[in-house]
């Protein structure tokens, strides 16, 4: 493995392990009812450092056949210890119970929306690996334009939950609409997923004037996501699962088609959460509802479809490819949960997490999981 791989991996396997530390910080505020703190910690720091951490390989293994891969690499890995860094700092500040300033996080977040632009300049990426690439440019392009221009002028909540919006949601689009129809031979929409692009743009504008009509313009933009990806081609590809051969293989493969079909009811789900917070903005139940609809479901849904796959691989350790679909629906009765007993929601939240570590887990006990696909 050539010396640059070997820093990539573990510049983006430090971004995972403090994503990962600031993970149980946020749930630990979440359980003892400090919900301004949690609500920091996981929208503007454990999220964009955990997805920074995958954005970073994916990037370099995207341009590893380019002549200038090397200087790549060292832009890459010095971005993400800068955003990892970032994480740790935040994660001291929120110890004090302060909150990390909007300005540092769009200025930081704009560091690597630079680099990955670069990439894409001179990664001689090629098809759906450079639109995906650039769709993460694009996320970072927009959080950082957010962070910096909203300031103060937005409410604490609303803020947090359209740089949810602004990177992590942008960020899945980007990867998904070149990871699933690759993974099955084809190609995204590229004009679907363009006008995807445009519209997650708008929304997130909209949203930085008025929130609760921004909320609206991004859960419909949801519905492009589905044909932009070629989510649509779901059950076909299901059918074509079922009927490998049972192993490793087919495991993995059902695992991936069950987790978006997830995804996709998690689409709907938001889309109804929209619907009621922007018909009653004033009422800060239904966004925090929404708030929840869209990070424990719909971002949450793709954190457990990929990280079973990619954590691993990033961190260096094996995988024992316990595949079950219970994560899944752990996960789902947690989202459907949170209006009625935030405290079910958590504990339903963590055993997902659980659930899925053990999928990965690299020892013999449990040999299975119930619900093994």
């Amino acid at each position: 493995m050539a010396a640059w791989i070997k820093r990539v991996h573990k510049s983006s396997a430090f971004a995972v392990y403090v994503s990962i530390v600031l993970l149980i910080e946020a749930l630990w505020e979440a359980a003892r009812g400090v919900s301004a703190l949690h609500a920091a910690l996981m929208s503007s720091i454990v999220l964009p450092v955990f997805v920074t951490g995958i954005a970073t390989s994916y990037a370099a293994s995207g341009a590893r056949r380019s002549a200038r891969a090397e200087t790549v690499a060292l832009l890459l890995v010095a971005a993400t210890y800068t955003v990892a860094l970032l994480g740790v700092v935040a994660g001291f500040l929120v110890l004090l119970e302060r909150l990390p300033p909007r300005l540092l996080l769009g200025l930081v977040y704009g560091v690597y929306a630079i680099i990955l632009w670069v990439v894409v300049g001179i990664g001689s990426l090629a098809g759906s690996v450079a639109l995906s690439i650039a769709g993460l440019a694009y996320a970072y392009t927009l959080a950082s334009t957010y962070s910096i221009l909203t300031g103060q002028t937005i409410g604490f909540y609303e803020y947090y939950l359209g740089l949810v919006y602004a990177l992590a949601v942008t960020s899945i689009y980007a990867v998904t609409v070149h990871s699933f129809p690759s993974t099955y031979g084809g190609k995204p929409r590229a004009w679907l997923v363009y006008l995807l692009y445009a519209a997650q743009g708008a929304g997130v504008a909209t949203y930085a004037w008025r929130p609760y009509l921004g909320s609206l313009v991004l859960a419909l933009a949801m519905l492009l996501y589905i044909p932009a990806a070629r989510l649509d081609k779901l059950p076909l590809f299901l059918e074509k699962a079922r009927s490998m051969k049972p192993g490793p293989a087919r495991s993995s493969h059902l695992y991936f088609l069950v987790g978006h079909v997830f995804a996709v009811i998690y689409v709907a789900l938001v889309l109804g959460a929209s619907l009621m917070y922007s018909s009653f903005p004033s009422t800060y139940k239904l966004l925090y509802i929404f708030i929840h609809t869209t990070t424990m479901g719909f971002v949450l849904q793709h954190i457990l479809i990929h990280a079973p796959m990619m954590v691993p691989i990033i961190l260096g350790i094996p995988t024992a490819r316990r595949y079950t679909a219970l994560n899944y629906i752990a996960s789902f009765l947690a989202t459907i949960s949170f209006p009625i007993s935030e405290e079910a929601a958590l504990v339903l939240l963590v055993i997902s997490l659980l659930l899925t570590v053990l999928i990965a887990w690299p020892r013999k006990w449990p040999p299975r999981i119930p619900l093994s696909v």
